[in-house]
Formats: structure tokens, sequence, C-alpha cells
């Protein structure tokens, strides 16, 4: 036979015949007296196994205390008859010993407020009972433990109305003896047979709580409920609660949508927000509204789901009041306890599917507000699918002062009082912390009060001092959080410094933003450069700063995998990481009076192509454009910015949703001098650098920097003053010279000077070299300006040095002259440049070919493919533009090879040409140099060796500067004898 089981409930009566059917072998009676300790199972006596028990046949009050612990014999021969004729009771009835309970528990509390440690108080079997009902927190936290002695005390003076009607209708007769009643004597019996144990403490209590006694089963529902209601339901009054205003705008829009018929699903981050303070906000909105017939409740984080079950039950019964249930699902789930089982179902999973039943059969007459962190309502986001979600937004720092200022309870505990703008000061500093507001900030006030102990008043001053002395205040940690938020992120339009086509680009969209109707729209940001630093967050971050509104950012490459853990805390699939991202950004454009935020998206890349790297970027993409619907159809104005290396790259998949059509090409220095010298200053005047010389030195020196930072990125100009800076100081030099940013820059680009001695023949092979090279650059570049046009110039030497470094042994750096475009002088000129290394090689040392000039062959060669390739130079291949690749025929390569050869050969020419003319200025060099090789101090600027040439020139005999007058005439017919496909010789 399958063991019958049966649910005891003290709200019924129950037969105290139980047949054999209900106590065969391991059966099971399970009381749910919601004051019982443990639930606690009975199992019928194996050997006896009766059907029925006859108490008339035993003396069952002496098998009582036959079969009792000491503590019950003690309680039922002597405590309770004594209190009963105390009373003049002739019976010890269930209501006595209850009585008896509650005062033991009286006693106990009032030990704890005395100052008795919880654990090492001896505790009644009755207080066991409320620890599992509610936990401990009720006789551990003084509020709740004052809330459960005054209703304990309550229900102590009701029953003693109860005992002495008892013993008005049993009084005691004089001479007798106050006897256990049949009735207490019975059920103390009846527990014993079904737990076939001795009888102890808990035996009494549990005997009591399932007692058939009307006085005392009412009064037990009457008590719990009284309990319950007392410490799971926050009643606190609107006027000692903290309302902040600038929780106003969420609070009128909760509203609103409960009166569209909206449940509403408040989520916020436990970990830096306080639900307190918002719920505040809700209850003093909700109640100026002072609606008619309608009751607001709000369950605690003590609440148990069983009682909130309950009270909707009878909510729904209600037909004349409406009613606004607040509430936090995981607190009533975790508060859940196992004093009800049916079979193997545990009450956890048996209560939780009533109350999702609950939430999906919602009474007529109930709206709930429920509230929890973000992770766990998405998390179980489909169980709330009804709910409208509305996020707590993130408090700024002047927002946090005005909560302050409205509400100087926050800080009544503070005993030394500060002054306002010290307050101010320690609200902003405790802003950049981790930590909930406001408890972090009254925790930074007490260390502070702490630290001035004497103080009648906390000065700014002493504010000032204490963040110096004390260093106790600890930023924000966002190591774990692959995302950024910033309510202010202190750019603006104006420190967009040499981006002048950017700005105006930026201040369309900033002023878009302030219309109040740009709407929700995506726009690519890429560099003009396409280096890494070059400004695409900053600008970014400079349009959210202009508009004053939040700024948020993260990486698309974090959402790649099944699982993400975009906020440090937990992990959630991309769709509801993007979900709860998106959350945080409505919450905080709401709050703003364009109704607007700024997403920034870097590497946005994977996310346009998430169909082609991985399906979780896809469903992150498709994720994103439905929150962007969504925010659309709410009326905010969100920009997205995904940051991208090339726009024309991007996927349809983001292109033709309409998404991302717009683009933001943020302008670089490295193609505009004159935005250049803009950065150079506004970094000179930023980090307070001072340059040596007067002004006019000064100025030359900022151009300097301007010419050799040529192709360089906003961020590696930047990283240059940083070292200029380092270099200064290493040399002892106040101020910055010359020599101090030439070393900076040659540090950053190839590391320090190695002093490695060389020979003296490398030596002079080494000056040689390097003068072969700039040698044969300024005399075309010369050439160029006397005799040619402003677009043949090719570019100039910015400085020369011999030091070997990284991975040559000495280098001359140039840099754009006054013209940007690429001509045929203009790169033929650059190959000369580049061949004049084995030009003077071969001429003075007789070196035809060397690894010194492996590297100056790979770029001429790459400038003569250029040439003819790409700009369509050749003289027989023309203007044909040749791909990479390109299946070509034999004829067309031919025709290819045969104009770089000649391009290249007639270059040769005329770097062997400069040589040969300029012989004894580069001996003159060579003299002067040779022997500072390899000291770490050999650098040659550009206007220098400039100075040196013309200087040379003028000391010369007239028929020698003839000689170079014909030279540079030589050089021009050599270049159009190359554009025509000349091959030239030495001997023409």
């Amino acid at each position: 036979m399958i063991p019958k089981v049966i649910s005891i409930n003290f709200n019924k009566k129950h037969n105290t015949n139980y047949t054999a059917e209900n106590k065969a072998y391991n059966n099971k009676y399970y009381s749910t007296n919601p004051l019982l300790a443990d639930t606690v199972s009975f199992t019928a006596d194996k050997k006896t196994n009766k059907e029925t028990t006859n108490l008339e046949d035993l003396d069952i009050k002496k098998l009582i205390l036959i079969n009792s612990e000491a503590k019950v014999k003690k309680l039922l021969t002597q405590t309770l008859p004594q209190r009963a004729t105390e009373r003049k009771m002739a019976e010890i009835t269930p209501m006595l010993a209850f009585n008896n309970q509650l005062s033991e528990l009286k006693q106990y509390i009032e030990k704890l407020d005395n100052g008795s440690g919880f654990k090492s108080t001896t505790r009644p079997q009755i207080v066991t009972s409320m620890i599992s009902l509610y936990n401990t927190e009720i006789f551990e936290d003084k509020k709740l433990r004052a809330k459960t002695k005054e209703v304990i005390s309550e229900y102590l003076d009701k029953s003693e109305e109860i005992l002495k009607s008892e013993a008005e209708k049993n009084p005691l007769q004089k001479g007798k003896t106050p006897e256990m009643s049949e009735y207490l004597t019975d059920i103390i019996w009846e527990y014993r047979e079904e737990k076939n144990d001795n009888i102890g403490m808990l035996s009494i209590v549990a005997s009591l709580f399932e007692s058939e006694d009307e006085n005392l089963s009412k009064f037990l529902n009457d008590m719990k409920e009284k309990l319950c209601s007392e410490l799971m339901i926050n009643r606190t009054p609107i006027k000692s609660r903290q309302p902040f205003s600038c929780y106003t705008a969420k609070v009128d829009n909760i509203i609103s949508n409960l009166e569209l018929g909206n449940n509403v699903f408040i989520t916020y981050n436990q970990n830096t927000e306080n639900s307190k303070y918002f719920i505040d906000s809700v209850q003093k909105g909700l109640q100026d509204k002072n609606y008619k017939n309608t009751k607001i409740i709000e369950f605690n984080r003590y609440a148990l789901c069983k009682y909130f079950i309950e009270c909707l039950d009878k909510i729904e019964n209600d037909k004349t009041n409406n009613y606004i249930i607040i509430a936090n699902p995981t607190s009533l789930h975790n508060n859940i306890k196992d004093w009800e089982m049916i079979s193997e179902q545990t009450a956890v999973s048996a209560e939780l599917k009533s109350l999702q039943d609950i939430i999906k059969a919602q009474p007529k007459n109930t709206k709930f507000i429920f509230y929890d962190d973000k992770n766990n309502f998405y998390n179980d986001n489909n169980q709330y699918k009804n709910f409208e979600e509305i996020t707590i937004p993130v408090m700024s720092s002047a927002q946090m002062i005005n909560a302050f200022h409205e509400n100087p309870s926050l800080y009544r505990n503070i005993k030394t009082p500060f002054s306002k703008k010290a307050l101010e000061k320690t609200i902003t500093t405790s802003f950049d912390t981790d930590g909930i507001f406001p408890a972090k900030t009254l925790n930074l006030m007490q260390k502070i009060a702490d630290y001035y102990p004497d103080k009648k008043q906390i000065t700014e001053k002493e504010i000032d001092k204490y963040l110096k002395e004390s260093g106790t205040v600890t930023k924000k940690d966002n190591d774990n959080k692959s995302y950024i938020m910033l309510l202010e992120t202190g750019k603006r339009l104006k420190d967009l410094v040499g981006k002048g086509s950017t700005k105006k680009e930026v201040e369309a969209i900033v002023n878009q933003i302030k219309s109040k109707n740009m709407g929700t729209k995506g726009v690519l940001i890429y560099s003009q450069d396409g280096y890494p630093g070059g400004g695409k967050k900053f600008t970014t971050k400079a349009i959210a700063g202009e508009a004053k509104v939040p700024y948020f950012e993260i990486n698309s490459m974090d959402f790649g995998t099944e699982k993400v853990d975009l906020f440090g805390d937990t992990t959630l699939s991309p769709e509801n990481s993007m979900k709860k991202l998106f959350s945080a950004i409505y919450a905080q454009a709401e709050e703003n009076p364009y109704k607007s935020a700024v997403l920034y998206i870097e590497d946005f890349e994977y996310l346009s192509f998430g169909e082609m790297i991985s399906p979780y970027y896809q469903k992150a993409m498709a994720q994103l454009k439905r929150e962007m619907d969504k925010a659309n159809d709410a009326g905010l104005n969100i920009l997205i910015v995904g940051s991208v290396q090339d726009p024309d790259i991007v996927s349809a998949t983001a292109m033709k949703s309409f998404k991302f059509i717009d683009k933001i090409e943020v302008s670089s220095t490295a193609y505009d001098r004159d935005a250049r010298i803009e950065v150079i200053s506004d970094c000179l005047k930023k980090m307070k650098i001072k340059f040596s010389g007067n002004k006019d030195e000064q100025k030359e020196l900022i151009s300097y920097i301007a010419d050799i930072t040529q192709y360089a990125s906003f961020i590696e100009i930047k990283n240059l003053f940083e070292k200029i800076q380092t270099v200064a100081k290493e040399r002892n030099h106040k101020n910055i010279e010359k020599a101090d940013i030439t070393e900076a820059y040659l540090q950053l680009a190839c590391g320090r000077p190695s002093t490695i001695g060389r020979r003296p023949h490398e030596a002079r092979i080494t000056a040689t070299h390097e003068c072969g090279h700039a040698l044969s650059l300024e005399v075309m570049n010369n050439i160029a300006k006397t005799k040619g046009k402003e677009w043949h110039i090719p570019d100039k030497v910015n400085f020369i040095t011999l030091d070997p470094r990284g991975y040559f042994g000495a280098a001359v750096f140039d840099g754009r002259d006054k013209n940007s475009e690429k001509t045929f002088e203009n790169m033929f000129a650059d190959i000369v440049y580049t061949l004049g290394s084995t030009s003077v090689e071969n001429r003075f040392y007789g070196i035809d070919g060397s690894w010194g000039i492996t590297q100056d062959m790979i770029s001429a060669r790459e400038n003569a493919m250029i040439m003819v390739r790409n700009l369509g130079m050749g003289a027989k291949i023309g203007k044909m533009r040749i791909f990479q690749q390109e299946d070509l025929s034999d004829k067309t390569k031919e025709m290819i090879e045969n104009d770089e050869r000649v391009i290249l050969h007639n270059a040769k020419i005329t770097a062997d040409l400069i040589a040969e003319i300029y012989e004894d200025f580069i001996n003159q060099f060579t003299e002067k140099y040779y022997n500072r090789v390899g000291t770490g101090e050999c650098i040659i600027f550009g206007d220098d060796f400039r100075k040196e040439l013309n200087d040379w020139k003028k000391s010369q005999s007239p028929e020698k500067q003839k000689e170079l007058e014909l030279c540079d005439d030589t050089i021009i017919q050599i270049m159009e004898a190359t554009k025509k496909g000349i091959e030239v010789r030495k001997e023409s």
C-alpha cells in the first residue's frame, strides 16, 4: 500500500483518531504552522502499528512524565502548575502553556536589549521557531527586535485576558492542585505517539501549534498575521522618508505607466545604487497623487513569499479598493521557508510557481511595482514581459549635493558639522569612488570628522588637507567592467585642437541633439590617417560634453561569446547584455533635458561583420538595432557612434537598416602642418613647457616640431612632448632646447643611441653615406625652388644623426617642404635622394653595393613602381593604372619594367653627377663629422646643413659656381629625358 501523505494545518480541525492507513510504516505527517521551528515528521510505531489509540486504557499523564525530558518534567510539574495557581485556574490549558512560551520569548528579547549576545543567550524553543520562520535578523536587528517585542507584549496581554476568562469558567478550588487539562494531555501524548520519541520542549511547542482549541487557534492566526504585517511591510510614514527630487521625472513616468494599466519593474545596479531612496521618492509621488480608494502596500526585504501570496488572495476579494504593491521579487524568493512540503517537492519550487502564477493571473484591482538588481531582472525577464522597465538613473555629483541639501537627516549621525563648501567638496570627492550613495559619502564624512576630533566645524580647507595627507580615498575601480559611463566627459568642442573640419561636423551634431528632434541614430567615426590615437574617442566625448549629455562606451569585441560579462558582476547572453546596457542609457537619457545620451562603440567592425565572424556578434547587432528602434519610439535622442578603421568596409548589415549612414571623419595632424602647430601650441600650454631663446627662436622651435612630426597623429605628438620633458630633465635643462626635441624624437622612433666604438674607416663611410643622402635631397630641393615650380618641390632635410640607433647605423630624417603634391619632379627627386648613398660609397670608397644601401634600394624600387603603376608616369605604359595581381600580357609587363628601369637608371645617373660635382663638399662634411660618429651626440640639424652647403657654394671660384649651375641644368634635362623614356648615359 502506498503511504497516504496528509498536511496538517492549524487553521483546520483535525481528527485525533488515525487509521492504520495513516499510521503505516514511514508515513509522515508535516506540520505547517508558521510559528513552528522546523518541519517535524512523525513515523508510526513499527512494532505496534495499532489501528487506533485508546487513551482511556492508560494513565496518559503519568506516561507523559515518564517519557519526558527533564526540562519538560519541570515545566509540567512545577512551572505551569505554579502559573495556574497564580491565576487560580483549575486546569493547565494549552493557552496557559503558550502564554508561558510568550513570556520566555519576551524575557529573551529583554536580555538581548540589555546587551547579552545573540549566540551566548540561551533561547527558548519558540525562538528557534521564530528564526526558522523569518531569519536571525528579527532578533539581531534592533528595530526588528523592537517590533517583535511590541507584538509579543500585545499578545501576552491578550493571552492574559483569555486565561482570566478560563479561570472564571473553571476556578481552582481551595486545597486543590491544578491538573493538566485532558485536551492538553491528549495533544501532547498524540504528538509523542506520532513521533515515537521522548517528549522534549519541541514536542510541547509543536503540540500547542497543532491544538484544536478554538481560542488558541484563533489567537495563533491573529498573532501570525500581526507579526507578518509588522515585520514584512514597510510602514515608514512619508515625513520620515528621504525622497530625492532628481528622481521626480522617473517617478512621474512610473505613475503614468500605472495609470495606463502597466506594471512597472524598477531596475538598478545594487553595487552602485541604493533602491531605498528611489522607492521613498516613488512613495512620495504616489502619496502626492492622493488616489481615492487606492491602498499602497510596500513589502520589505524580510517578506515571505507565502505571506505575499496570502495578501494577494485577500486583496483579490476586496471589491472596494484598488492596490499598488511594491516588492522585491528576489527577496520574496530568498525568504521562502520549507515549512510546507508536499511529497518530494520542496516548498521553494511550489511557492515560486505560485508567485509566477500570481503574476500571470494578476488581480484586476492590483498593479505591481517590482524593484530588483538588473542582473536578476535580465536573467528572469521572460517572467516580467508585462512589466514596463524603469531604470534608476545614476546621480551626478550635482544631484548628490542637492540630495544632501534636501535631506539633512541623511547626515544627522555625523556629529561634527560641515560648512556648506566642505560638505559639497566631500560629496564631489566621494562621487569618484566606488560604493553606494549616500553611504560612501557618509563614510568619507565620518573619516574626516574622526581625523579632526577637536574641530567645531569642518571647512573646505580641512577637506583639502585631509585628502592630501590621508591618502585613504580610493578612486573607482573599473578593471572588472567592460563598459564606461560618464555623466560629464570634461571635453568640449574647443578642446578639438587641430581638427578644424571635424569641429564643424560635430558642432552640427551637437546642435541636432540640442534641438531635441535628432531621434536615435548611428554614425560611423573614423580617422583621416587611420592611425590609433587619431582622436575618434576624444571627438565623441567632445560631442557628449558640449551637448551636456551622458556618455557610454563599450567595445564590440566583448560580444563575441555565448555569455558576456559586460558589467563585471554576472554573465548574460549578448542580447540581454545589450538590453541591460540600453536600460542604463535610457535611464540617463530620460533624465537629460535633451532626452539624449551618446554611446561610443569601439571596434564597431566586429558588430558590423557579426554574421561573418561569430553568431553572437550577429545577435548583439540585431539587438542593438531593436534597442535603437525602441529608443526612437520613446522619443529619445540616442547617438550611437561606431568607431571603425575604414568606413568603406562596414558591412551591409549595418548600412541597409539606414541606422549608420552618416560619417564623421576625424581630421589628422598628419597631413596638416597648421593643425600640428595648433596642437603643439596647445601641448605647450597645457603641459606648461617652456622653450629656450627669445620669442622668434621659440616660434622657430614650434615650426621645427611641426616639420619633424609630419605624418604624426595627435597622440604621437603628445607622447613626443612627454619624452621631450624626460630628455630635458636628464640633461638638466630648465627650458627645452632644439637638441632635446630631436633626441626625444629619435628615442621614440629608434631608441637611445649606441656608443659602441667604430673603426675610423667605418666612421668615414657612415658620415659620407649620410651626406650623400642629405646632399642629393637638398640639391634637388634647390633646383625645384630656383628653376622649377612650387609643386615640384621635394622634401627637405630635417636633421641628420650619425649615431647608431636601433636597427640603423645612422640616418637622414626628411620632411615635407611647402608642397603636398606628388608630381614627377617630386617623386624623381625622392629616388635621387634615396640613391645618393650608393653613389658616394662607390665614388669615394669603390664600394659597389653594401648592406648599408639595402633599404635604400628597396625604397627606390617602390617609388619607381608607384610612379609607373599607380601615378601614370611611365613613358611607355602611359596613363594606365596597374592593379596588384592583375593578369598582364608579356608585352605590358615588359613596358612596365622598361619604364621603371629608365627612372631608376636616370635617378642613379643624377645621384652620381651630384656626388661628382659636390665632391669637395662631401669631403669637407666627412672630415668635420666622422670623428663624432657613435659618440651619442652627433645630430646635424637641417638648417645647419643647408647653411654649411650654401657657405661652401659661396666660397667656390666663379668657374666652380658655373659648374654647379651647369649641374642643375643637366639634372633638369635628365628629368625631361626620363619623362620621355630616354635612358641617359654619362658620356652625354
